[in-house]
């Protein structure tokens, strides 16, 4: 019995020390320090998704497992070239461009730090736009807003946590400034 809890811990052990080198093996931005910083930070700026990833698997963990998926994952990769098209051109202090999926969209984006249903504390980005994915028979398509965390920021790279989930797990994009 105690072989069967040993072999279990070293399992677990072995995963907790290979998400966190994959963490590890590149550099990412620090936590925001406040909402002004972020929006300080973002205006005039223009960003590309260089990795996506997931968190990892146990809820304490703050590590990030980086995708990088063969050929033959077919939904992985098509998850990790679909984040790749994502970049957003803050233009000023409310305007946005994103683009994404080979798509353009004007838009305008805000940032606070306010914990809404089913949202992590932390720093939001909130970026709407009118996306005719959302468009309704005949009617004018809809206005959406995307929220995403922002879980590090500096004057080169964002990494932010996206809506979009893989397998029960939040996607995390790193993006670089362009």
């Amino acid at each position: 019995m105690q072989n069967k809890y040993f072999f279990t811990a070293m399992i677990i052990s072995m995963t907790l020390q290979a998400c966190d080198s994959k963490t590890k093996s590149i550099s990412l931005p620090q936590p925001p320090a406040s909402v002004k910083a972020v929006l300080d930070e973002l205006k005039g700026k223009k960003y590309q998704v260089e990795k996506a990833g997931t968190h990892s698997v146990f809820e304490n963990d703050k590590g990030i497992e980086w995708l990088e998926p063969k050929e033959e994952n077919k939904f992985e990769k098509q998850i990790v070239d679909e984040e790749k098209t994502l970049q957003l051109d803050f233009v000023n202090d409310t305007a946005v461009t994103v683009t994404a999926k080979d798509k353009t969209y004007s838009g305008t984006y805000k940032a606070d730090d306010i914990v809404k249903e089913d949202e992590k504390p932390g720093i939001k980005l909130r970026i709407s736009y009118i996306n005719e994915e959302f468009k309704f028979g005949d009617g004018p398509a809809t206005e959406v807003t995307y929220t995403y965390l922002v879980e590090g920021i500096s004057d080169k790279s964002l990494l932010l946590e996206t809506p979009r989930s893989m397998n029960r797990r939040k996607i995390v994009v790193l993006m670089n400034k362009m």
